[in-house]
């Protein structure tokens, strides 16, 4: 069943990707995307997940420099397709967002060219925040990596902590 943003706002997706759109229902998908639609647009979303520390400029991997994008928390190609569908003409923003591990196939269907700028807006709109790590949490637990307020640990903070507990495991085992 869809859900209605009658005032537009931000969507949750998941593993860590956002959205922000105007008035518009939503929704995942049978096949596990999800998609969202307004009067004469839509949006369809697919996200594909990696292990083995894999960079967003890999992910992204060669592209024409005039191709690229950038955004909240990820790296991108754009490119604008024009088809027919159902004897209509239809134009498509096909983006690949990309961040360490995980990517975002994000296509926004519209029917005037003047509405690229639109579509654009919708892809500048999506933002990615990387999950905390689990090893994070424990080491924050026993006071190795102070929270800070948006629960990420400061990295300087995080390598130093990180330095005083491995020298800490050497020393015992110099014991």
């Amino acid at each position: 069943m869809p859900t209605k943003l009658e005032s537009g706002g931000n969507v949750l997706l998941w593993s860590g990707w956002e959205i922000t759109l105007p008035p518009a229902s939503h929704g995942r998908n049978k096949d596990g995307s999800w998609s969202a639609w307004g009067e004469n647009w839509t949006v369809d979303a697919s996200i594909v997940e990696m292990s083995g520390r894999i960079s967003a400029s890999k992910l992204l991997g060669n592209i024409e420099p005039s191709a690229r994008i950038d955004g909240n928390g990820w790296i991108g190609s754009r490119e604008i397709l024009n088809a027919t569908d159902n004897g209509r003409s239809v134009f498509r923003l096909a983006t690949k967002l990309c961040a360490e591990d995980i990517f975002m196939s994000c296509w926004v269907s519209f029917f005037s060219e003047y509405q690229i700028q639109f579509a654009d807006s919708i892809v500048q709109g999506v933002t990615y925040r990387a999950p905390q790590k689990q090893w994070w949490k424990i080491w924050q637990l026993f006071g190795k990596i102070p929270a800070l307020s948006s629960g990420r640990a400061d990295a300087q903070k995080a390598r130093a902590a990180h330095h005083d507990v491995c020298a800490g495991h050497g020393a015992l085992l110099r014991r």
